[in-house]
C-alpha cells in the first residue's frame, strides 16, 4: 500500500514508492476462499470505497455489504467505547492483538521486516503461540 499521512513525503524520498498489490493479494484471497464460498455469499466489509469493485470483479452473484465501524481509543479501555455496537470490533481486535504480539508490526517500533518471508515466519509463530497458549 502506497505511504500516506504526514510523512509519506519523507518516506517516499528515503525508500523509493511503495507498489500497491492490494487488488493481487484480493484476488488471491477469493481464489483460496472459492471453493467453500457459497454462490450468493454476504460479504460485510468497512466503508471502503475500492471493495465492492473487487467483490464484484470476482463473482456476479456475491453481495457486497458495508458497515462503518468505531474509532478506538489511542489508550485505555478502548472496548468500553460509546455508542453501542460495532460489527467490526471482533476484527480490529484480532489485529490489534497481532499487532500487540509481533514486533514487526508495532505502530511505534526500530523493527521493521525487509524480506516478505520473515514476517510471515515471525506471523506463523504468533499463530502457534496464539492457538496453544492464548486460547486455551
Amino acid at each position: 500500500m502506497p505511504a500516506k499521512g504526514l510523512l509519506a513525503a519523507i518516506s517516499v524520498k528515503k525508500y523509493g514508492p511503495r507498489r500497491d498489490e492490494r487488488v493481487e493479494c484480493a484476488q488471491r484471497v477469493f481464489k483460496q476462499v472459492d471453493p467453500v464460498l457459497a454462490p450468493a455469499a454476504c460479504i460485510f466489509t468497512d466503508q471502503n470505497p475500492k471493495y465492492p469493485a473487487w467483490i464484484n470483479t470476482h463473482s456476479s452473484t456475491l453481495i457486497s455489504a458495508t458497515t462503518k465501524g468505531r474509532r478506538g481509543c489511542v489508550v485505555g479501555q478502548g472496548e468500553l467505547k460509546g455508542g453501542g455496537f460495532d460489527p467490526l470490533f471482533s476484527l480490529n481486535h484480532s489485529c490489534a492483538m497481532i499487532r500487540a504480539h509481533v514486533s514487526r508490526l508495532f505502530r511505534r517500533t526500530w523493527n521493521t521486516t525487509k524480506q516478505i518471508d520473515r514476517l510471515e515466519d515471525h506471523l506463523y509463530i504468533y499463530l502457534n503461540y496464539h492457538n496453544q497458549v492464548l486460547t486455551r
